[in-house]
């Protein structure tokens, strides 16, 4: 329950996996935001919560476990055209991602990038971080808090060394966060990151597990005056505008805006 309804009675839904797009060889549980898989082969979910065509946001996994390390699983963003017995990246074009052994995936074909030489990008245990701008077109991925892109100088705040969305999978419907599962023969699972573990890049939301909040944004008739209530959030939950207000969200923890 991502809260109360705060003071009008509006509740943020918050960031988990949606059944309806969730691929049938991956199981879902606690309120769908852990995503595991224990058969054989590359099986794609994709959260609820739609990413705007001027949203920038961040949103994470954590690797809870993974006895496999083939180091097959991917992140990034797909359409809801998306197939979904298949990887983020791949021949229908209507996904794209990063994969744990460096390479960046479009159409089936992979890239190699400042990851590769560095692979596996992530293992269990990690907490895995996408930051999406929809106006640039551009993701960016981070581990544990390290480098965006895991180079010296990419930043999405900046918008600067993103990997490029192609405008096929824009073209294809609303964007969604998108995780790939894969394994040859061993368990693995993710869960939905609830709070940012780590800074959140400027002007970017983070899209978590219990609901999403971003300092002045989405307001509808606010005008600034401390305490003045009627401003409504995000992820449409009602709160005060007043400056370094603390909310609590679900499992989200708290939210100060």
């Amino acid at each position: 329950n991502p809260g109360a309804g705060g003071n009008g009675g509006y509740v943020g839904t918050g960031l988990s996996f949606d059944p309806a797009y969730t691929s049938s060889q991956i199981n879902l549980y606690d309120s769908n935001t852990r995503a595991e898989i224990q058969n054989e082969g590359y099986y794609i979910t994709l959260g609820t919560t739609a990413i705007g065509p001027t949203d920038k946001v961040v949103f994470g996994f954590y690797n809870n476990y993974d006895g496999a390390n083939d180091y097959l699983n991917r992140v990034g963003v797909a359409n809801r055209l998306a197939y979904l017995d298949d990887a983020v990246g791949g021949g229908d074009k209507n996904s794209v991602g990063l994969g744990q052994q460096g390479y960046y995936y479009y159409d089936d074909a992979p890239t190699a990038t400042d990851w590769y030489l560095d692979n596996p990008n992530w293992a269990q245990g990690d907490y895995i971080d996408v930051a999406v701008d929809m106006v640039a077109k551009k993701f960016w991925v981070r581990v544990n808090g390290g480098l965006w892109n895991h180079n010296d100088f990419a930043d999405p705040t900046s918008n600067v060394g993103g990997y490029v969305i192609p405008q096929h999978v824009i073209d294809g419907g609303t964007l969604y966060p998108a995780l790939t599962i894969a394994t040859f023969n061993y368990f693995i699972d993710y869960q939905l990151q609830a709070s940012a573990q780590y800074s959140v890049p400027s002007g970017f939301t983070f899209l978590g597990a219990g609901g999403s909040i971003a300092a002045n944004q989405g307001y509808t008739g606010a005008t600034g005056v401390t305490g003045e209530t009627g401003a409504t959030g995000p992820t449409g939950l009602r709160f005060k505008t007043t400056s370094l207000t603390t909310f609590t969200l679900g499992t989200g923890g708290n939210q100060t805006v």
